[in-house]
């Protein structure tokens, strides 16, 4: 059997803290911001689980953002500019060892190389950027597919599918900041940083049968890793010029989303936003094997504007992907 599915989805940031002076975690949020696009439209394991069947599913996807805010924080207004793209992807497995019971596994990720990045201060004429960047957050999950109600495929199933997870992440970039109207040079550097984290993915599905050629299909999903800190590193100082002084560890200061008034003494960590959520409803039309997402849309209008008070943030991640599935599952 083989099964196409289109879809185009949004959202918009997994962080929304003030990232003055921390411009160097924007592609590593924009990365984990397109994988939890990918999660809307999930490829899914089999929903009904009979011995010997299986089921592989792949979504390549095509990834662009862009976005253009002003921020107004408490230490003062910024703009924050955003544009890139990439690739990404997910892809599933299920085999049933037994009536009811089946062997799964879940991956996606994303790939982000092209674009800019920028955050600047309007007050003061402080401007970051990012150049050269290349982040990955990529996931893998595995474990077991239980599918508890539903004797029949016409059957209204329900299946539980849950495993230990791990996640990687990689980013590279050139940091670039400048100080005041004169534009001087503050740093200039490359960073650098690689975690992998460990957890669970749980998640559940039903298949409802209505009338004859149809099924609706709800989903829900959660990808949940332990730690969210990992140290980055300082690859290459072309310029180190903090105001104040206080010699290359100035270099290195800031904790990601967390503190964005932290002491040189604060150990340089980026944040990973390591929990994804996926929910959702697929509509199948069984005589084409064909599958539509009909709530991408919705959680794309909901989600896609937040009132900041004087301003309203617009920030979108756009995801095209088509899912194809084959193997001898049952519809």
């Amino acid at each position: 059997m083989k099964k196409i599915f289109l879809s185009m989805c949004a959202l918009v940031f997994l962080c929304s803290n003030a990232w003055a002076g921390n411009a160097y975690v924007l592609p590593i949020i924009a990365t984990q911001k397109a994988n939890a696009v990918l999660l809307t439209n999930p490829p899914l394991p089999q929903s009904y689980n009979e011995k010997g069947t299986h089921k592989i599913s792949i979504m390549p996807a095509y990834i662009k953002g862009s976005g253009d805010v002003v921020d107004h924080s408490e230490s003062g207004d910024f703009k924050q500019v955003e544009d890139y793209k990439g690739l990404g992807g997910a892809a599933a497995v299920s085999w049933a060892f037994t009536d009811h019971w089946a062997l799964w596994g879940f991956a996606f990720g994303t790939n982000l190389n092209k674009g800019t990045f920028s955050y600047n201060s309007l007050g003061a004429g402080d401007q970051e950027s990012i150049s050269n960047f290349s982040a990955t957050v990529f996931s893998l999950a595995g474990g077991l597919s239980w599918q508890f109600k539903g004797e029949t495929p016409t059957d209204t199933t329900l299946t539980m599918f849950f495993g230990p997870s791990v996640m990687k992440a990689d980013v590279k970039e050139s940091y670039l900041s400048k100080n005041g109207p004169g534009g001087a040079t503050i740093y200039d550097l490359d960073l650098s940083s690689s975690p992998l984290f460990l957890g669970f993915a749980f998640g559940a599905m039903a298949s409802i049968p209505v009338y004859e050629n149809w099924k609706f299909e709800p989903f829900a999903m959660i990808s949940h890793t332990f730690g969210a800190y990992h140290d980055y590193k300082v690859d290459t100082i072309r310029t180190n010029n903090p105001v104040g002084g206080g010699g290359t560890n100035n270099a290195l200061t800031g904790t990601g989303c967390a503190d964005n008034n932290a002491p040189v003494t604060t150990p340089h960590e980026i944040h990973y936003d390591t929990n994804t959520y996926a929910i959702g409803l697929n509509v199948k039309y069984k005589p084409w094997d064909l599958a539509v997402n009909i709530t991408a849309p919705f959680f794309q209008k909901a989600t896609s504007t937040k009132d900041r008070g004087d301003s309203m943030e617009v920030s979108d991640v756009a995801v095209f992907s088509i899912t194809k599935s084959f193997g001898d599952y049952k519809q």
